[in-house]
């Protein structure tokens, strides 16, 4: 099974549902009472090789009395689907649907009275209403009226104007006329999203109506809407056509491949144009070459955009659906999309009595170190076989997804390009139904609309071979198939999904997930406790520093400093300076720029703190030229990231806040712009393929500053890490910091606060028995047992170094030789010498014996403690003391363990309200103790637990939101929660005695 799961969550929906509404697409054929296409005009009914199910339904006004020759059209556009049929003397149509049940919702239904006054789209639930009556009822049409102009203002002639409505409806498009205007019919009950126009060598304009998914905490601003009365502006700015060559891995061209550009946004700008909404009003197809251009492809366009494959062919759907990456910067050369070919996996599905079993959905998830996983499902033909076209160079799972039948997922192999893949057979058994409901942890009340993730995880790479799959990026992301369903809970909190044998993962994202399996039950109630975290109005006002008049229309984003995620949240301010974000109760940094980008500031909010002041002021900006690593030439073309690293607790953001990417141009010049003055912000090469954070500089200015920062030169990668040798780890040991008598002190301390014996090792590091010993440490298993027991301490006896070992060694009461130098010296966790091992002792013929060193040092040992008998006489002690128990988790390798370890030795005012109790992973029993205190608790070690003497949990080292460990108290945020563990759980410990403590912490 996986480790962790292999992609971000925050990407799930988008893996699961973009690639629905794009792969796995709608066909459908239909049964037309009159057609009101023309014959030349041939309907498309997309492909033929779907599910048939029977639509029929009735167009009426807004009276009730039926529309006659009304035509109702049906369109998917990316399985080529546009039919037009005309509604009887009664109203009504019927169609045939080749389609997917679970696709029936992309489907785009709309009626149009015959005289085009009266609009309706259709909204209800196709599913349940297949084979019934789907009722049209007409509303009054509107003319959105939008005009086109160039950069001059003129008026352009013959570009394309498309409406972008709620999901899945878009209208249009319609040609400008000689005024640049063109019309939209448009339902008058429908809001309009979105309006896109452009034309082939002129360029493309949008405007969207919507608030950026961001910005959805944000209390005052209301939403743009289209304006029907005025009509709307687009301007197309000019072209930078994009050419496109689509060949397969012989690099052979694919013809009528067809292709679309993705998404698109204008720089400084916060929403996106998603193409795949317009269908293929914008899919372009390759010639005989396998070419094809986007014409219209806007000037404005900086950013990388990412461009599909969209196979509408037969010949084309055998081709992987894999994302190219276009770089405006780099220039005109064709961009050039290399296609591998899929991969059938194939078998047969079977009831239990060995029949085959039609009509059964069969899925499979794949995972690799392309960007891009896969997904697809199939139901079994007649006689219980499938076959799935899948992306080769992935590891795969495939499973069974069915509200009756299930069967274990199968998961382990791999699928590589042009090889036979073995069969994968099925055989049923009965469903098992998951049910449960979402419930508010604190109050158990239902928790309605809330998306539950119900998650299996195949077998990740690792088990099967990381050379399985090629890895030409060198990457190090953990590669494991996922089976994900998704569902959102009812107003009652309820949940259901039907699954076979196996572990699953049940979670709501962002929060812990439950883990159980499913074995033969026809039944599984699992109810889900949810956090629900606690969140706060925060309200403010922009003012300009200078004036102090208050700055509307400012962009406000704040960023959470809780370490376990990165919430991030944004609003505008209103014409008088107000803001108000609904945001979570926790530490965050805000940051606000004035909307002609000249003013701005960065401002650190504590949690419990609501309302603000921001005070904005004239901001700066850096220009700087990079060159290649040898400094030899400029770099054109290469992506910087720039902006302010934020710092949380136990933790660095990998990816600065409130900066952007750019681009170098031809002469390797950069200008960041839009600084903060008195901020640090660091610029890095953008988007390392093997994850490393390069930094280009580091830059702070003054208010309306423009720093110079000169040439640099691109930053080399790191070295890979190479392990060190057995000699290098040797040489290591003999060659620590300090005198022999320090070194030896600091060790004898150490031992004492972790119940260890010290093992100093007198020798030359060249001795052939001191490399023996060195080699029994490092690498044989045999010694394992007595790692925990015993803390080596690697003294030379070297003839440069004789003197102060000889110094250690009369302090020990040891005799050394120049010419032999080597002794063994075992001193025990109370500071005493137990025992002066000589040559002669552990050696064979002059060679290290294991065996007769291992059974000197079994002599020495640690004891293992009784971990239950030791918290037991802690619970009585504490009865007899009116005290709490405080737990430490801790091991010998724990360094940090060591670190808390010390502070309470050090600073012993916590006796008086706790008996301290340090749960060694060497005691019998203590990793059951702790599995069981523990629980679900995050986090490595120390972990802390303070207890009442009858066991009950009064507070534990996680936090209260993220839940992280803050392990030793070394980071503010970890100070203030051990703070509060004491000060919600002692009985005598004043203030100032926790403070001292924290101060301690601070400064070890």
């Amino acid at each position: 099974m996986c480790k962790r799961f292999p992609f971000p969550l925050s990407s799930l929906n988008t893996a699961m549902s973009v690639y629905a509404l794009i792969l796995n697409t709608v066909v459908l054929t239909f049964a037309c009472a009159q057609e009101a296409v023309p014959q030349s005009d041939k309907p498309k009914h997309g492909r033929p090789d779907a599910e048939v199910a029977a639509l029929t339904g009735t167009v009426v006004d807004k009276g009730g009395m039926p529309v006659s020759a009304a035509t109702v059209r049906i369109q998917n556009d990316f399985v080529d689907i546009d039919v037009a049929i005309t509604t009887d003397s009664e109203g009504q149509f019927a169609a045939s649907v080749r389609v997917d049940e679970k696709r029936l919702d992309q489907l785009q239904i709309m009626a149009t009275a015959e005289n085009g006054t009266l609009m309706g789209l259709h909204r209800g639930d196709l599913n349940a209403e297949a084979g019934k009556t789907i009722k049209f009822e007409l509303g009054p049409a509107i003319a959105a009226k939008v005009k086109v102009v160039d950069a001059d203002a003129r008026p352009i002639q013959a570009a394309n104007v498309a409406m972008q409505l709620a999901y899945p409806y878009t209208l249009g498009p319609s040609q400008t006329d000689a005024d640049g205007i063109a019309e939209v019919k448009v339902p008058a009950s429908e809001k309009i999203v979105g309006v896109v126009a452009w034309k082939d060598h002129e360029g493309l304009d949008f405007k969207l109506y919507t608030l950026p998914r961001s910005q959805d905490k944000d209390r005052l601003t209301e939403p743009p809407k289209f304006p029907i009365d005025a009509g709307e502006s687009l301007v197309l700015a000019g072209a930078s056509p994009l050419t496109v060559r689509i060949v397969d891995t012989k690099d052979k061209p694919i013809p009528e491949m067809g292709a679309y550009v993705w998404l698109l946004q204008k720089e400084d700008e916060a929403n996106q144009l998603n193409m795949s909404f317009f269908s293929t009003m914008f899919n372009e197809v390759a010639n005989e070459e396998g070419e094809l251009a986007f014409n219209w492809f806007p000037s404005w366009q900086k950013m990388t955009t990412t461009v599909w494959p969209l196979g509408t062919t037969k010949s084309t759907r055998g081709f992987v659906h894999k994302r190219a990456e276009y770089e405006p910067a780099a220039g005109t050369a064709p961009l050039k999309m290399m296609l591998e070919r899929l991969v059938p996996i194939r078998g047969t599905v079977t009831f239990p009595d060995g029949k085959p079993a039609p009509g059964i959905s069969v899925g499979a998830s794949g995972a690799g170190y392309t960007r891009d996983g896969f997904y697809g499902s199939v139901k079994t033909d007649d006689a219980g076989q499938y076959e799935i076209l899948a992306t080769p160079n992935q590891i795969y799972m495939l499973y069974i997804s069915d509200k009756k039948w299930s069967a274990p997922a199968q998961s382990g192999f791999a699928i590589l390009p042009d090889r036979e893949v073995v069969r994968h057979d099925f055989v049923l058994r009965p469903a098992t139904r998951v049910f449960g409901r979402a419930l508010d942890m604190a109050m158990l009340e239902p928790l309605g609309r809330q998306t539950v993730f119900f998650t299996q995880e195949g077998t990740e790479l690792d088990a099967i071979g990381k050379d399985v799959l090629p890895n030409p990026e060198k990457s190090t992301k953990i590669v494991c198939p996922v089976w994900a369903q998704t569902t959102l809970t009812g107003d009652d909190g309820k949940y259901e999904f039907y699954a076979g044998p196996g572990e699953y993962n049940l979670f709501v994202q962002g929060k812990e997930s439950i883990k159980f399996t499913i074995t033969d039950e026809n039944e599984r109630q699992v109810d889900l406790p949810i956090e629900v975290d606690p969140v706060k109005l925060l309200t403010g006002l922009t003012v300009d520093s200078r004036s102090k008049e208050p700055v509307g229309d400012a962009k406000i984003e704040v960023v959470s400093l809780v370490s376990a995620r990165r919430n991030v949240w944004k609003a505008n301010s209103t014409s008088d300076g107000k803001f108000q974000l609904k945001v979570r109760k926790e530490a965050s940094y805000v940051h606000a720029i004035s909307p002609d980008a000249k003013l701005g500031t960065i401002a650190k909010v504590d949690a419990d703190r609501i309302t603000m002041i921001l005070s904005l002021v004239e901001l700066g900006s850096a220009r700087g030229k990079l060159l290649t690593q040898d400094g030899s030439q400029a770099s054109a073309g290469t992506k910087l990231l720039y902006g302010v690293t934020i710092e949380a607790p136990n933790r660095r953001f990998s990816s600065p806040s409130f900066g952007k990417v750019i681009i170098t141009d031809e002469n390797g010049e950069f200008t960041l712009t839009q600084l903060v003055p008195g901020w640090k912000y660091e610029c890095t090469l953008f988007d390392n393929p093997r994850g490393y954070i390069l930094n280009v500089a580091n830059v702070t200015v003054q208010p309306g500053e423009t720093k110079m920062i000169g040439e640099l030169k691109t930053p080399e990668e790191p070295k890979p890490y190479v392990p060190p040798t057995l000699e290098d780890r040797a040489r290591n040991a003999f060659n620590v910091a300090g005198t022999p008598q320090e070194r030896f002190e600091k060790a004898r301390a150490l031992v004492k606060q972790v119940n260890q014996s010290l093992l100093v090792v007198l020798a030359k590091p060249e001795d052939e028995r001191a490399k023996a010993l060195m080699q029994l440490r490092f690498e044989s298993p045999e010694f394992q047992p007595y790692a925990d027991d015993f803390l080596f301490l690697a003294i030379s006896t070297s003839a440069d170094k004789f003197d102060a070992a000889e110094s250690l060694a009369k302090s020990m009461d040891v005799s050394l030789t120049r010419d032999d130098g080597f002794m063994l010296v075992v001193v025990d966790h109370d500071g005493k010498v137990v025992s002066k091992l000589t040559s002669a002792q552990v050696c064979e013929d002059d060679l290290l014996s294991q065996d007769r060193l291992l059974a000197e040092l079994d002599k020495y040992k640690t004891v293992p403690l009784d971990a239950a008998e030791l918290l037991q006489q802690a619970y009585e002690r504490a009865d007899r003391e009116g005290k709490h128990i405080f737990l430490q988790e801790t091991a010998t390798w724990c360094g940090p363990c060591h670190l808390l370890t010390h502070l309470l030795l050090e600073n012993r005012q916590w006796e008086k309200d706790y008996i301290w109790v340090k749960m060694d992973h060497r005691w019998i029993g203590a990793m059951e103790i702790m599995e069981e205190l523990r629980g679900k608790a995050e986090g490595g070690i120390p972990w802390m637990v303070i207890l009442d003497s009858q066991g009950n949990k009064l507070a534990t080292s996680n936090l209260p939101v993220s839940g992280a460990n803050i392990g030793f108290p070394s980071e503010p945020e970890g100070q203030v929660h051990f703070a509060n563990m004491l000060k919600a759980t002692r009985q005598r410990m004043t203030d100032r005695d926790i403070e001292d403590l924290i101060s301690a912490a601070t400064e070890q």
